[in-house]
C-alpha cells in the first residue's frame, strides 16, 4: 500500500486502503439497452474536409474526411492541488461512469477495468484556479477539439465521507501508481512530471529500460538534431511531396467509421463518450542512445483538431501549417492481450520511424488522457530503435511529414517553449529523462 504523505492529512483527506489499490476489477455493466449510439444531431462530433497541400499549395491527394468530437472548444481547466510540503499533490479516489461503455465497444479488453481510480481532484472540490502549470495542451488531439490547462488551486474543507475520498501523494508515488496501474489519469502524471522538474525534485522510474547500444559518430536514418537545428526544423519547408499544410473546412459528410458517439443512461443522467475505432491506442517511447544520451524519435504532423474552433467561431475554412510534433502512435485494432499491444507498438515504430527495433517493447503504464470526455486508453511502451537499419515500410501521407531524432531534455526543452502540445510525447520524454546520460 502506499501510504498518505506525512503532514498531508486534513478533514478532507482519507487514508487508502490495500482495496482501492488493488489491481481494478472488471466493470459489472447493466443490460446493453442502456447504452445506445448517437447519430444526427444528437451527435457531439462534427465532420470536417481535409486537403492535403505541399508547400506550393497544390493538392497531394484526394480530399478526405475527418471527424472529431467537438464539445470542448474552449479551453478546459484541471485543477492541480499541490501538497503542503510542496513535493507531491492531491488526487481524488473518483468514478467515471463513461467508461462502462467500453465494456460495451470491447470484445475483451486487455486489461481489466473497474472505472474508478485516482484522479486530479474535482473543480467543485477546489477554490478558483490560480497560475498555470506550463502551457496549454490537446489531451487526445487524434479524435477531440479538448484544450486543457494545468493549474494551481487550494482545495476546501469538506466532510470526511464516502463520497470524499482525497488523499496525498508524493511525486514519486504518483509515478509509482502510473506504473503500477493505480494512477490512470494522465493529466495527474502530467503535472507531477512538470512540478518535479520545476522543483528540481529528483524521480526514478520504477523499472530499468534497458538499451543494448550506444551509438557514436552518428550517421544514421533519421536525421539527429540539436536544440538549434530542432527549432528550424519544425518551421522548415518540408520536401515538395510531403504535407506542408492542409485545409479545413466543415463538412456534411455523414458517419465517420474512424470515430463513433455513445450515451450512456444511468440513474437518470446521460453521460456520453466519443469512441475511436479500435476504441485505444498505444504510444511509443521510441529511442536509441547516442554518445550516452537518450535520443527520442519525434515527427512532424498534421492535427486537423487545431482548425475545428475556429471553423466553428464562423471561419469557412483554415490553413493550417504541418508544425505540430509529436512521438510514435498507433490506434489498436482489436488486440486482446498486453503483448499484442506492445507487438502493435513495434509495428507502429517500423511504419511511421521506417526503421528495425531491438529487443523487445517493455510496458511502461496505461493511463486516459480525456475520461470525461472519451473512452480511449492509452498504453505506453518503450523500445529501442536500430537507425541504421530500414524496415521497409512508409507512412500513411496524413501520419508522418518528417522525422528527427532528438535528445529527451532538448524535447523537454521544447516544451517549456510551448512547442509541444502532446503530452504523451512530453511524458515520454520527462521518462527518458529520469534514465540519465
Amino acid at each position: 500500500m502506499i501510504s498518505v504523505m506525512p503532514g498531508g492529512a486534513s478533514s478532507n483527506i482519507d487514508p487508502r486502503s490495500d482495496k482501492e489499490l488493488r489491481p481494478p476489477r472488471p466493470i459489472e455493466h447493466e443490460p446493453l439497452d442502456q447504452v445506445m449510439e448517437l447519430v444526427g444531431k444528437d451527435s457531439p462530433l462534427q465532420h470536417f474536409r481535409v486537403t492535403l497541400l505541399n508547400h506550393t499549395g497544390t493538392a497531394l491527394d484526394a480530399p478526405r474526411n475527418y471527424t472529431l468530437d467537438c464539445r470542448a472548444l474552449s479551453p478546459t481547466v484541471s485543477a492541480v492541488a499541490v501538497t503542503p510540503e510542496r513535493d507531491g499533490i492531491f488526487l481524488q479516489l473518483q468514478t467515471f461512469p463513461i467508461l462502462e461503455i467500453r465494456a460495451h465497444v470491447l470484445e475483451s479488453d486487455p486489461l481489466p477495468e473497474s472505472g474508478k481510480f485516482f484522479a486530479l481532484p474535482d473543480l467543485d472540490k477546489c477554490g478558483e484556479p490560480g497560475a498555470a502549470i506550463g502551457h496549454e495542451f490537446f489531451p487526445s488531439v487524434g479524435g477531440s477539439t479538448e484544450f486543457s490547462s494545468l493549474k494551481h488551486c487550494t482545495l476546501h474543507k469538506c466532510p470526511n465521507d464516502a463520497t470524499t475520498k482525497i488523499s496525498a501523494f508524493s511525486f514519486q508515488e504518483v509515478i509509482d501508481g502510473f506504473f503500477a496501474g493505480s494512477v490512470r489519469d494522465l493529466r495527474a502524471v502530467l503535472a507531477t512530471f512538470r512540478l518535479a522538474r520545476a522543483s528540481q525534485i529528483p524521480l526514478q522510474w520504477p523499472k530499468a529500460i534497458p538499451f543494448e547500444n550506444n551509438h557514436s559518430d552518428y550517421q544514421g536514418l533519421i536525421p539527429r538534431l540539436s536544440l538549434q537545428q530542432a527549432l528550424q526544423w519544425i518551421v522548415s519547408t518540408p520536401e515538395p511531396d510531403r504535407v506542408a499544410q492542409v485545409a479545413v473546412s466543415a463538412s456534411e459528410s455523414g458517419q465517420s467509421p474512424f470515430l463513433r458517439a455513445f450515451a450512456l443512461e444511468e440513474n437518470g443522467q446521460q453521460h456520453i463518450a466519443s469512441v475511436r475505432r479500435g476504441v485505444d491506442a498505444v504510444d511509443v517511447v521510441a529511442a536509441c542512445v547516442i554518445e550516452g544520451h537518450h535520443y527520442l524519435v519525434v515527427k512532424r504532423e498534421i492535427r486537423p483538431a487545431l482548425a475545428a474552433a475556429r471553423i466553428a467561431a464562423g471561419d469557412e475554412s483554415c490553413i493550417l501549417p504541418a508544425t505540430s510534433i509529436g512521438g510514435v502512435a498507433e490506434s489498436l485494432e482489436g488486440e486482446t492481450t498486453l503483448e499484442a499491444v506492445g507487438q502493435r507498438a513495434v509495428q507502429g515504430v517500423r511504419e511511421e520511424a521506417g526503421c528495425e527495433c531491438q529487443g523487445k517493447p517493455h510496458y511502461l503504464g496505461m493511463s486516459y488522457p480525456s475520461p470525461k470526455f472519451g473512452v480511449e486508453r492509452v498504453y505506453l511502451f518503450a523500445t529501442e530503435v536500430d537507425p541504421y537499419t530500414p524496415s521497409g515500410l512508409t507512412p500513411e501521407l496524413d501520419e508522418v511529414v518528417d522525422l528527427a531524432l532528438i535528445d529527451a531534455e532538448d524535447v523537454l526543452r521544447l516544451s517549456d517553449m510551448g512547442l509541444v502540445h502532446d503530452p504523451r510525447l512530453e511524458i515520454s520524454a520527462h521518462i527518458l529523462s529520469l534514465l540519465g546520460n
